[in-house]
């Protein structure tokens, strides 16, 4: 069970310690039932990285197909999450960061013996070529720049 004294082991990122810190303080108020309920909601959005900053490199709305994600608190080396059915699957699939953008599917390199299918690879490398509308670079050079400035 998470409380305010443990709280700081399972969810290092400064954005919402104290938010999470707060609401725990609440539930330790709330009748036994329902402050464990609240208890029990924040520690498996924790655990499930809910409530971990990311920063959406990729949404099936923009078109590709799948959806990539970079966690603020994730260890090295540079990698992103990717997943082409939902986001639960965000955790178990990652593809590194390389220096250049991948121009075939040899060139995506899974991070420790990660798989997906060359469909999605080949997805990857679209979006990893094409320009961001907003940065006007590659969408993989900006997926590198976020990398460098994550927590």
């Amino acid at each position: 069970m998470i409380n305010a004294k443990n709280l700081k082991s399972v969810c290092e990122t400064k954005k919402y310690k104290n938010i999470l810190l707060s609401f725990l303080k609440e539930a330790d108020k709330l009748p036994k039932s329902d402050g464990s309920l609240i208890t029990q909601f924040l520690r498996e959005h924790i655990q499930f990285g809910v409530l971990r900053e990311m920063s959406g490199i990729c949404k099936k709305s923009d078109g590709f197909g799948f959806y990539a994600q970079i966690w603020s608190d994730d260890h090295d080396p540079p990698h992103f999450h990717i997943a082409d059915d939902d986001n639960i699957h965000l955790k178990k699939q990652r593809i590194l960061l390389t220096d250049n953008e991948p121009q075939k599917v040899e060139d995506i390199i899974m991070y420790k013996n990660n798989i997906i299918t060359n469909s999605l690879k080949h997805k990857v490398i679209k979006w990893a070529n094409s320009m961001d509308k907003i940065a006007h670079v590659s969408n993989w050079t900006l997926a590198k720049a976020i990398w460098d400035r994550r927590i």
